[in-house]
Parts: structure tokens; C-alpha cells; sequence
């Protein structure tokens, strides 16, 4: 779809006048990705991390997850990343150890760049190009996205599938000269692709009531014949079973079917730790409020004119989608932030689409908007109104970034009222930019020394084939888990029976769990503050890590 600001105007000259803001949203999005790059090797661990390290690890050694050992994801990412670990020595060598952990980190940044070219492709296809630059540079700086998206988790592979499936499904939806073989292939990869995503992570499912919504009233009231639009979904929704069969199968193979559907249905479903989505959206609206304030007004702007016709549209798809994402956060037992990741792209690019018909108001594009002077009325309620949602950034120590900020929209208003809406919009991306981008980066400049010390000494100090019992520091990430619960954070904790950790306790004392070190985190001692005779009358803990408890009797 063409951008409406950009009617009337010839093609070359649309490129000229767009090359400002294109090269500002390019600027900004590869500062932010070489950034998160060059801090891959420094930046702090997230447990999380750990965890889908060693998921993918006990992959490699032949086990099966849910039958072997716990789990609670799908595990697409993980045996993708199982079979890079045989060329890596990454429970004998601490170097390769840490170059599988960079490499890891890698992969999952060349995802968040795929997710943000995604990104641009949907804004582009449905606002155009100046909302796709926009959209991506927003996206890219937002703190939560850098934060989940360098992280070793598969949310990032679902992301990716996620958005390929919009992307997909919108190009369908906007190309009604497409051939109906075409159409269909396409609808039907939609399909594969969101059925490909909830086999990555389970949370992708909290979006399918409003994905299911969306594509029944394409059904009810879409462009064409009615018997061509339901052979079209009834392909997108054989696309979509055949990855999920396809994973069912697998387990079941292994007779591992129902602890795959236990584990990572019927256990996430009665999740007892919660908690409340405003704690995580309180953050979210703290490290970068432009994106979350533009983006709501930028719904609530296309849901009115949406609103005017029945007929379904790539509009009312996306809407659907970000409102219903949004919307689950309250439905899920703890939401946490990498959950985020199913909406933030949908934000953006509402956020664009906002700010992108603020500049063509001011700059007279809408000549129904010049009367009584009310484009001064938007520029001042657009630059005062931006300015009051990044006050609460407020700090002495950043006066400076503030005062460039405020100098960087005031520059941006006026381009807008003389009338150089891209050249404007590029100055004002930049201005709600930096701040986030700088907050990403303060944060990531705590960084992994101690982790790195542990997790050598496991490495270097340990057999290969030494058992551990850990609570969540993932130090025995690359070595054999002595418990089927082979991490006990709270979540996991809070779902073990009373029977599960008296018997826990029972073979610990009988000797039939006898893990050769006990990484005694807070989660960890919780378990075992029941025995506490059995734990220092059998571990000696190491001298130089605190964590770490080495069995008596094999002492060194």
C-alpha cells in the first residue's frame, strides 16, 4: 500500500525527500545492533540463558526432553542449537565454552536483525516505507527488545516466525491481483510459519484467540468469493499442523508424548508463581514511553478509522493482533519480558504510523488540517506532549542528553511547519531515540566477570563427568544434572509437591541422588534447609566460589 502522505508526489523525487529519514532510521538501527554485538562477549548473564544452554546441551548427549530430564519450552531452538555443539569441546574447554556462548549470542542478534527487516517489509507493505523506517529505529532502541533479543532464549526464533507470518499473510491480503495459486501458497505458509513459531515457545499460543478472530472475519467478510477465502484458511490451517504434528510425532517416537504435552502445556497452564503484568509494563513505560505512548495512540488512531467499514482489512488484522497480545498479559500467570517480544514490533510500527501523520498534519500534507490554524494546535501538543512523556527520565546526571532532546524535537516541530515532513521526521526519530539507546547501553556495562570465574572454574576444576544439583546459577550448565529438576527458580519450586521434595530430601540422605556438588544458590537452599546437618556433614564448600559445595568423601 502506498503512503498516503506520499500521493501525488513523482517516484524519484519521493526518494529524494525520504533519504534523510531512511538514513537516520539506518544510523540508529546499526549503532544499536553493533552495539549489542560488541557487548555479546561482556554483558551480564540472564539465567535464562543458562537454562536453554543446557537444554540444547543434554540434546546433544542423546537425551530427550520432558522424558529425561525437565523442560517447560518446545524445543525447536534448542535442537537447532544441539547440533552446533559437536564441533565445540564445551565441557572439557573454556575457551570453546565461551566462544559456543558468543556464537550463541550471535545467532540470536542475526534473529533480531531478521526481526527488525521483518519489521520494516510489514509497515511497509501496509503504510509504507516512512513508517518502516520509523518502526525499525524505534524498535531497535528499546531497551526490553535489545535486553531479550541478545539473550540466548528461543523467544527471539519465534518472533522472527511470528512477524514472517504477518509479513506473509499481509502481502496476500494487499495483492488482490495475485494469481489464486499464489494466494493460497501464501496463506498456507503463514500457517506453517505461526505453527513453526509456537514449537519455539509456547507463549506465541496467548496471540492465537485474536489471530483465530481476525481470520474468521476475514471469512465473514473479506474481498472475493467466500468459497476462495475459506479454502484459503483451511490451507493456513493445515500449514499450521504440520510443524505441530510433525513435533508430536517426534515425541511420540521417543515415548515422550505426554511429558512433552504435560510439561509444556497442561504444567505452564497451572503455573502457581504470578505476577502482575503492570509490575513488568511499569518498566517497559520507564525505560522508553515514546514507544508505548505513540504506539497506544496510534491504535486507538487506526482502530477509528478502521472503524468506519466492516469490510476486513490488513488494519483490523494488525490491531487485532497487538490488542490481543497485549490483552494476554493479563491471562498469563507471570508475563514476563521476553513475552513482549510477540507486540513490541506491532507498536512501532503503530508508533510510526502515528508520528508520520502528525508530520504530514503540520506540515499542511492534509490541506483540511490548515483551517484555524490548527496545525500550530497539533505542533504544540506534539512537542509539548513528547517532551512531558520523556520528563520522567528526568535526571541530573543526564541534563545534557535532555537539553540535546528538547533542542532535537523543537528542530524537528519546525521542519514540520515549514513544511519538510521526512527531514522533520527523521530529527524527531533520532530525538526519541537516544535516550532509550543510551539506557540499553548503561545497563549492559554490568558485566559478566564473576559468571565467566564460575563458570571456568567448573570447567577447568571439574570432571565432565561430575553430577551437580543447582538452584539457578547456571554454573553446571555443561555438566550432568543430578536431579530431574535440574533448576529450581521459583516458578519451579512453587510447582513441586510436598511428597516431590520429601523424597527429594530421602534420596538425597540415602545416596540415591548423590550429586557431586551442590550449587548452593538462595533457590537451592530452600530445598535443603530441612537437612542441613546432611548438607555440612557431606560438603566442603570451595575456598575461592562461595557457591560451590564439593561432595566430602571425593574432596579433592
Amino acid at each position: 500500500m502506498a503512503d498516503a502522505t506520499g500521493i501525488g508526489q513523482p517516484a524519484e523525487l519521493r526518494r529524494v525527500v525520504q533519504a534523510p529519514l531512511a538514513g537516520a532510521s539506518v544510523v540508529v538501527t546499526l549503532a544499536a545492533l553493533s552495539s549489542w554485538l560488541w557487548f555479546s562477549k561482556l554483558r551480564y548473564f540472564d539465567p535464562d540463558e543458562f537454562e536453554h544452554l543446557h537444554f540444547a546441551w543434554c540434546i546433544s548427549k542423546g537425551m530427550v526432553p520432558y522424558r529425561d530430564f525437565f523442560e517447560h519450552h518446545p524445543p525447536w531452538f534448542h535442537y537447532a542449537l544441539a547440533a552446533l555443539m559437536p564441533f565445540y569441546q564445551v565441557d572439557r574447554r573454556f575457551d570453546d565454552t565461551l566462544a559456543f556462548i558468543c556464537l550463541a549470542r550471535r545467532i540470536d542478534l542475526m534473529l533480531a536483525a531478521a526481526a527488525l527487516a521483518l519489521t520494516f517489509l510489514l509497515a511497509r507493505l501496509w503504510r509504507g516505507p516512512r513508517s518502516g523506517w520509523i518502526a525499525i529505529a524505534l524498535l531497535a532502541t528499546t531497551p526490553v527488545f535489545a535486553r531479550k533479543t541478545f539473550e540466548i532464549r528461543p523467544d527471539v526464533l519465534a518472533v522472527v516466525l511470528w512477524l514472517g507470518c504477518l509479513v506473509v499473510l499481509v502481502r496476500a491480503l494487499s495483492a488482490p491481483s495475485l494469481r489464486v495459486r499464489w494466494r493460497a501458497m501464501l496463506f498456507a505458509l503463514s500457517g506453517l510459519l505461526l505453527g513453526s513459531a509456537i514449537m519455539s515457545t509456547q507463549k506465541v499460543l496467548m496471540v492465537m484467540p485474536a489471530f483465530a478472530l481476525a481470520m474468521l472475519w476475514y471469512v465473514a467478510a473479506g474481498q472475493g468469493d467466500w468459497r476462495t477465502r475459506v479454502r484459503e484458511v483451511g490451507l493456513q490451517f493445515a500449514g499450521f499442523g504440520v510443524p505441530i504434528l510433525a513435533t508430536l510425532g517426534y515425541f511420540w517416537s521417543r515415548g515422550a508424548l505426554g511429558a512433552f504435552i504435560y510439561f509444556n502445556l497442561i504444567l505452564n497452564l497451572h503455573w502457581k508463581f504470578h505476577q502482575s503484568p503492570f509490575v513488568l509494563l511499569n518498566k517497559g513505560f520507564a525505560e522508553n514511553p515514546i514507544l508505548l505512548v505513540f504506539g497506544a495512540l496510534g491504535l486507538i488512531l487506526e482502530g477509528f478509522r478502521e472503524s468506519r467499514q466492516r469490510t476486513f482489512s490488513v488494519g483490523k488484522l494488525l490491531i487485532l493482533c497487538a490488542a490481543g497480545s497485549i490483552a494476554a498479559l493479563w491471562e498469563m500467570p507471570i508475563a514476563e519480558e521476553q513475552y513482549y517480544l510477540t507486540f513490541l514490533p506491532l507498536l512501532a510500527i503503530f508508533s510510526a504510523s502515528l508520528m508520520v501523520a502528525v508530520a504530514a498534519a503540520v506540515s499542511g500534507e492534509y490541506a483540511g488540517w490548515n483551517r484555524s490554524g490548527l496545525r500550530y494546535v497539533i505542533a504544540i501538543a506534539f512537542f509539548s506532549g513528547t517532551i512531558a512523556t520523556l520528563m520522567i527520565w528526568a535526571n541530573p546526571e543526564t541534563h545534557w542528553l535532555e537539553v540535546s532532546v528538547v533542542l532535537m524535537l523543537a528542530a524537528g516541530t519546525g521542519l514540520m511547519l515549514r513544511s519538510s515532513s521526512d527531514a522533520a521526521l527523521a530529527v524527531v526519530l533520532c530525538a526519541v531515540c537516544v535516550w532509550p539507546y543510551s539506557l540499553a547501553c548503561e545497563e549492559f556495562l554490568v558485566d559478566n566477570a564473576l559468571s565467566l570465574q564460575q563458570l571456568r572454574y567448573a570447567i577447568e576444576e571439574t570432571s565432565p563427568t561430575d553430577t551437580m544439583m543447582d538452584g539457578r546459577t547456571g554454573i553446571g550448565v555443561f555438566r550432568p544434572h543430578a536431579y530431574f529438576y535440574w533448576f529450581m527458580n521459583s516458578g519451579v519450586l512453587a510447582m513441586m509437591t510436598d511428597e516431590q521434595r520429601s523424597r527429594l530430601l530421602d534420596d538425597l540422605q540415602t545416596g540415591k541422588i548423590a550429586p557431586r556438588y551442590l550449587l548452593l544458590d538462595e533457590h537451592l537452599a530452600r530445598v535443603l534447609h530441612r537437612i542441613p546437618w546432611f548438607v555440612f556433614g557431606n560438603y566442603l564448600r570451595v575456598p575461592s566460589q562461595p557457591m560451590i559445595w564439593e561432595r566430602k568423601t571425593l574432596a579433592r
